[in-house]
C-alpha cells in the first residue's frame, strides 16, 4: 500500500494518492507522517521508508516484544526454584545419610593434656 502510495505521490496523481492514503492503517498513516516530516525526497539523511520509524509500530511485535520478557521472567523463576530444590536435598536428604555413613568415634577415647592422662567413660 505504501508502494501504491509512493507512486502515485511521485508520479502526480495527488487524488490517486490521498485515496490510497485515506485507506492505509492508522499506524502506516503515522509513520508515513513523521517520515514526511523528514523531507525524505530532499535529504539524504532521511529514513529510507516510514516502515524504519519508531512510530510505526507492529502490534504483534510489541505482543512478541512482551511475551519474550515474560518468558525470561519466568526463566528466572525456575532457576531460582531449581537451585532452592538443589539446596533442599542436599540439606535435608544428602547431608543426614553422609553424617551417618561417617565412622563413628569409639566408646572410650584416652587423651592427654599437660602431662595429665584422661580416659572418657
Amino acid at each position: 500500500m505504501f508502494i501504491a502510495w509512493l507512486e502515485a505521490t511521485t508520479d502526480g496523481e495527488a487524488e490517486t494518492a490521498e485515496f490510497i492514503y485515506e485507506g492505509m492503517p492508522e499506524r502506516l498513516r503515522i509513520a508515513t507522517d513523521a517520515w514526511l516530516a523528514e523531507e525524505p525526497f530532499d535529504n539524504p539523511d532521511a529514513p529510507s521508508s516510514p516502515f524504519v520509524m519508531e512510530e510505526y509500530v507492529v502490534p504483534a511485535a510489541q505482543i512478541a516484544d512482551d511475551l519474550a520478557q515474560m518468558a525470561d521472567e519466568h526463566t528466572l523463576t525456575a532457576q531460582q526454584a531449581s537451585e532452592r530444590a538443589n539446596e533442599y536435598v542436599l540439606t535435608t536428604v544428602l547431608s543426614p545419610r553422609l553424617c551417618s555413613s561417617l565412622p563413628s568415634a569409639p566408646s572410650s577415647t584416652a587423651w592427654s593434656t599437660g602431662g595429665r592422662s584422661y580416659r572418657s567413660p
